[in-house]
């Protein structure tokens, strides 16, 4: 869900291959880091401050994708 309390689930296509998730927060600070081939990225937000946060998707082959993620209190 989102926004999120304790935890979020990134969807991801399967057709792009290996990903790197990370997620930034608002001041530009990494708070997740992860390197993947799978559909979905289940993230523990139980340590994020409150507010928006920005998940970056990067492919294989270098394409980007960009997200927002809200946390809430």
């Amino acid at each position: 869900p989102n926004p999120a309390t304790d935890r979020v689930v990134i969807q991801l296509p399967k057709a792009i291959g290996v990903k790197l998730v990370m997620i930034y927060q608002a001041d530009g600070k990494v708070v997740y880091t992860k390197l993947t081939s799978q559909e979905e990225v289940e993230v523990n937000t139980q340590n994020f401050v409150a507010g928006i946060s920005y998940i970056m998707v990067t492919t294989e082959d270098g394409k980007n994708f960009a997200g927002k993620l809200i946390k809430k209190l």
